[in-house]
């Protein structure tokens, strides 16, 4: 009776009491009452976490959806990609990254750095769409490793070592000798005897600074050409 309305306090005092998830409200365009209290139904019912949609959403199953994704990755050069622990619906599922500003990111993370990701899992016949919660996740410079080869040297013509770097983009090497008793020495060896080289690679933005093992090789004091060719005629002999 649009001549006979009641209090708009009545209306959204009526919404207030009776709600439920789920609920198809009759509401009539023509009362003057229902119009006025629709704004506040709606703020009542969403501050007590209710949403609004169609019929056919309505009449959908609930979606539920959870990522998962290691705390701590390792960098690989390659992207961090999350997956899916556990879902409620068969939508399609897409993951979303951020930065740890939680800025929406174009493409999985590769960088080192700290990160969060989501996944949204679409709307299908049977099933609402759904959303998981943001998970935290960090990718860590990965763990270097260098393999150090060296020749036996002619004193006083030592060359570096060749260094073999199994991973890592290093570029920066520091080079430390040692004597035959472990002692470190202040250069390069500079007379004949036996000691040991390590290399050290410093930190990079992918790869944390790591050392060699200890590489032991002689120093051989450089021949004259007199003494040289004795020993080849002595080989000769030998022969």
């Amino acid at each position: 009776n649009v001549d006979d309305q009641p209090s708009v306090s009545y209306v959204v005092d009526r919404f207030a009491t009776y709600h439920f998830n789920g609920l198809i409200p009759l509401m009539h365009n023509t009362s003057s009452a229902d119009t006025e209290a629709l704004p506040s139904v709606i703020q009542t019912l969403r501050s007590a976490g209710y949403g609004f949609g169609t019929i056919d959403e309505i009449g959908k199953k609930a979606g539920s959806i959870s990522v998962s994704i290691k705390k701590k990755n390792e960098y690989t050069g390659k992207a961090i990609k999350a997956s899916v622990k556990k879902k409620t619906g068969d939508g399609k599922v897409t993951f979303i990254y951020y930065d740890k500003k939680k800025n929406k990111l174009k493409d999985a993370p590769v960088e080192p750095g700290t990160y969060y990701v989501m996944a949204k899992m679409a709307a299908t016949d049977d099933y609402k769409k759904a959303s998981s919660e943001k998970k935290k996740f960090k990718i860590v410079k990965a763990s270097g490793d260098i393999e150090v080869t060296m020749e036996d040297a002619i004193w006083p013509d030592i060359p570096d070592p060749e260094v073999v770097v199994n991973t890592g983009d290093y570029t920066d090497f520091v080079y430390t000798y040692y004597d035959s008793m472990g002692d470190e020495l202040s250069g390069k060896p500079e007379e004949a005897g036996e000691y040991s080289v390590s290399v050290k690679a410093k930190a990079t933005d992918h790869y944390k600074k790591c050392e060699s093992d200890a590489v032991a090789f002689s120093v051989k004091k450089k021949l004259s050409l007199w003494q040289r060719f004795t020993m080849w005629i002595g080989g000769l002999f030998k022969r």
